[in-house]
């Protein structure tokens, strides 16, 4: 085979010596460590990294003969590879092709050295405390979820599971039968990970979802630069619907008029949201002590971060998502999801996400060998700032114009804090859903068209008899005025 395809190929997979160094072996060795750990590779020999200068090999036969004792001696178990050789330009070369093998880690050692290697882009790095357990758990077959924890049966219970399979299936739980067919506690009453990431207990500390509503495009500091932050812990289907709902409470429901109907979008398909909240639950590495998954939403995008990147060692931005296959890092939670509608067994989450969207770059997905990140773009953010640039565009006596667009664009934030600081003085006691009724509601008409009360009763769900009593609270607390006849506005 010619040389070139490697020449040319990503450094992940390949990796260039000019000759293979007897002092220090440890120095191409842990990259045969690495490739069958991770995702298999190329060491060529007789090329110098760098300028890819083609120099050979002299002696060829004694320096494959020395590579091959160096890596069936001091790689642990042997690696699955492969030597081959290659005439080019009137020097020889030789090519050792590793395979990523079935049982890791394969690690290097040596007299007191034993260390298990991955790949990171073109380097060969000692693997991590986290990654080091996954692929002992790949050696053995197994996955996190399904090992056996130290907890047994009597110290959990599972209502909030029995309950939502009730409500999302129609069939009821049986747990004498359901817990150990579904893979959440051993024959010997023993509770698995995958039963404690679903039982009513706080046990696994890590199961935590962080959810903060920031301040402007950025991150800042915490105390001072958000407009809402929470915390969830527990029940993974628990952080699954509160997550979702603190995105729901963060995002405008803007509306515009298309011909004789007024249309809703919201700032994040929500049907994205969710797929990526259910990948982020299915998918995270739960080895990772002291972490938790992230929803960090900003004014113009949001990022749901998960702990663990793509278990093959793949970087998902290099990939065409719709053809990744399903490698689910914890098969027991995926198939409770799924029996529960929440995720499908084909693995198309990551294509779902992305159809979501009208355009394919509102979307982005992001990994490494630590994290997951799916970042949305907000699909109401520049609509104020088109209005703006239309604005000026007509000229100095549209300026008033423009000023009312940046005034709209304002909407959730500035408004948030208004309509907190304004009803708390009021009513202290005033509900949340209330709360963001009104925020919502101001998303659709800002402070120049005016409301009725049928538009209330659409944005709070509520019958009209109710209304008079949520448009009090607005009156009273300073933050809508009457119009006219049983219409009103937004003030300032």
């Amino acid at each position: 085979m010619p040389l070139s395809p490697y020449l040319h190929a990503e450094t992940t997979r390949v990796e260039f010596k000019e000759n293979l160094e007897s002092p220090k072996p440890v120095s191409w060795l842990k990259t045969v460590s690495a490739f069958a750990n991770s995702k298999s590779g190329t060491i060529v020999v007789g090329i110098r990294d760098g300028d890819k200068e083609k120099i050979g090999v002299s002696n060829i036969s004694a320096a494959i003969e020395r590579a091959r004792m160096l890596i069936n001696s001091r790689i642990e178990p042997s690696p699955p590879y492969e030597i081959e050789t290659v005439e080019e330009d009137d020097k020889v070369f030789f090519l050792i092709h590793v395979e990523k093998g079935d049982f890791p880690p394969y690690y290097y050692s040596h007299e007191e050295r034993k260390s298990a290697y991955v790949r990171k882009g073109d380097e060969s790095v000692k693997a991590p405390s986290h990654l080091l357990n996954e692929l002992i758990l790949q050696g053995q077959h197994k996955r996190y979820d399904e090992l056996e924890s130290p907890y047994k049966i009597q110290d959990v219970s599972f209502s909030r599971l029995i309950a939502t399979y009730k409500y999302e299936t129609g069939k009821d739980f049986v747990p004498e039968r359901d817990l150990q067919s579904f893979g959440l506690v051993t024959p010997a009453e023993r509770v698995t990970y995958a039963g404690l990431l679903l039982a009513d207990q706080p046990y696994l500390l890590q199961s935590r979802v962080i959810c903060t509503r920031w301040k402007g495009v950025s991150k800042g500091l915490i105390n001072t630069h958000t407009l809402d932050d929470k915390e969830f812990s527990g029940n993974i289907i628990h952080l699954l619907s509160e997550a979702e709902n603190f995105v729901r409470q963060n995002s405008r429901n803007q509306w515009k008029v298309v011909g004789m109907r007024r249309e809703e979008r919201s700032d994040y398909p929500m049907e994205a949201v969710r797929e990526a909240l259910v990948n982020a639950i299915i998918h995270r590495d739960y080895y990772i002590n002291g972490s938790e998954i992230h929803v960090d939403m900003y004014d113009d995008h949001m990022e749901i971060v998960s702990p663990g990147g793509m278990r093959d060692g793949r970087q998902i931005q290099n990939l065409d998502v719709s053809h990744v296959s399903s490698n689910r890092r914890n098969p027991v939670i995926a198939d409770i999801f799924s029996r529960l509608g929440y995720a499908e067994r084909r693995g198309s989450g990551l294509s779902r996400i992305r159809d979501s969207f009208e355009d394919a770059l509102d979307v982005r997905f992001s990994s490494d060998d630590a994290v997951f990140v799916v970042c949305m773009r907000n699909l109401n953010y520049d609509t104020a700032l088109s209005g703006v640039e239309e604005a000026l565009s007509q000229g100095d006596t549209a300026l008033s114009g423009a000023e009312e667009a940046l005034s709209q664009g304002d909407t959730a934030h500035l408004m948030k804090e208004r309509v907190y600081e304004q009803f708390s003085s009021v009513y202290p006691n005033l509900s949340r859903k209330t709360y963001d009724g009104v925020l919502e509601l101001f998303s659709g008409f800002g402070y120049t068209a005016s409301f009725g009360r049928d538009d209330v009763a659409k944005v709070f769900g509520v019958q009209r008899r109710r209304v008079g009593v949520i448009l009090q609270y607005m009156v009273s607390a300073g933050v809508v005025v009457r119009d006219k006849r049983d219409t009103y506005r937004f003030v300032r």
